[in-house]
């Protein structure tokens, strides 16, 4: 194998591979109009959507949830969030005042975001609203792409067959 294949090699390498985006993990603190709170994290993946959610709202008006991946549907838009618990029934809806996907480092939460618990939360059921907190993030490294993978395997491919092919040269002593 001669130079301009090792050239080309390393051109197509650098043409090929991409960075990873990272997905952007957040982490939540709120408080409610009758005191209660809410903490927990929620990630944005490198699609745009919320994956792995953990939210806990705890005392006041009503007992609290625990929003988790289990027994939680969600949706978002750039900048809100809805967990429904219970379809109909039971809900959180974050708005913030900046889009999630960019990574600002704090994002305000803001006072339309709230919790309904009971019957068709839009009419009759128990709402609290949030009167202040925030999103902060906290980048989870990149994940190494397929191309990533499969340029770094066809390098040590190329390095095995390389040392392979180098011939192994004799020593003689004279005596």
């Amino acid at each position: 194998m001669g130079k301009p294949f090792h050239v080309a090699l390393i051109a197509a390498t650098a043409l090929v591979s991409t960075a990873a985006r990272a997905d952007v993990h957040w982490y939540v603190s709120g408080t409610f109009d009758d005191g209660a709170t809410i903490t927990g994290t929620f990630d944005i993946n490198q699609y745009g959507y919320i994956a792995n959610p953990n939210l806990t709202t705890a005392d006041g008006i009503f007992t609290g949830m625990n929003y988790t991946p289990a027994t939680t549907s969600t949706g978002n838009t750039a900048t809100s969030l809805t967990f429904d618990f219970n379809a109909y029934r039971d809900e959180m809806q974050l708005y913030f005042a900046s889009d999630l996907n960019v990574g600002t480092v704090s994002n305000a939460l803001l006072t339309t975001s709230k919790e309904c618990r009971g019957n068709y939360c839009g009419s009759g059921g128990l709402t609290r609203h949030i009167i202040s907190g925030f999103a902060s993030i906290n980048p989870i490294s990149g994940i190494p792409e397929p191309t990533t993978w499969v340029l770094m395997i066809a390098g040590f491919g190329l390095t095995g067959a390389a040392m392979r092919r180098t011939k192994v040269r004799a020593v003689s002593y004279a005596a």
